[in-house]
């Protein structure tokens, strides 16, 4: 039954991110590029000494991805740490999504909270954005979401080290948010 329900949720979400991309004309869509808040570039989210503070390690940008399609523009980067060996493994993915609309974002946001709803970790903000979440898995991995307006944060640590760590991607986020 729950996952009938998973993946009915999840066609509505694409059927209604395609019906978005037949509302964008060409006239639209480059203002939607025009007044994005930020340009498409890693340090206006978080910046090289910020992911080193995260992954308590010297990083390197890996890449970065932009795509405007179905009225979302997605926006993500990868920071991974320089040395690789069994003391410094270490990733920080974000993704940056921006919707045409309030209610597209939120559904998409709701989905993606049912699917981690049943995680013992999930922690929900308030303070951040409109809604957020953290979610830690077996290994010690944060996840946090966090929505604004029309906006999608995601924020993912693969192989963090310490608290001071983790704290550190929670005031990094905060700020995030609260800048876009």
């Amino acid at each position: 039954m729950k996952k009938t329900i998973l993946l009915f949720l999840l066609l509505s979400i694409i059927t209604f991110s395609y019906s978005q991309n037949a509302w964008l004309d060409v006239k639209t869509r480059a203002q939607l590029i025009a007044n994005l808040d930020s340009a498409m570039l890693a340090k206006y989210y978080i910046d090289l000494s910020e992911a080193e503070k995260i992954l308590e390690k010297p990083v390197f940008l890996k890449d970065t991805t932009y795509k405007l399609s179905g009225g979302i523009l997605r926006f993500s980067f990868h920071y991974i740490a320089k040395y690789v060996d069994s003391t410094s493994i270490g990733r920080l993915n974000f993704e940056f999504q921006q919707y045409k609309d309030t209610l597209a974002a939120k559904s998409t946001y709701e989905f993606l909270k049912n699917v981690n709803q049943n995680d013992t970790s999930l922690t929900s903000f308030k303070e951040l954005g409109n809604n957020g979440y953290l979610v830690i898995d077996s290994a010690n991995q944060p996840f946090i979401i966090i929505s604004k307006e029309n906006k999608i944060f995601k924020f993912r640590v693969f192989y963090l080290t310490t608290e001071n760590s983790l704290n550190e991607l929670l005031v990094i986020s905060k700020k995030v948010v609260d800048k876009h």
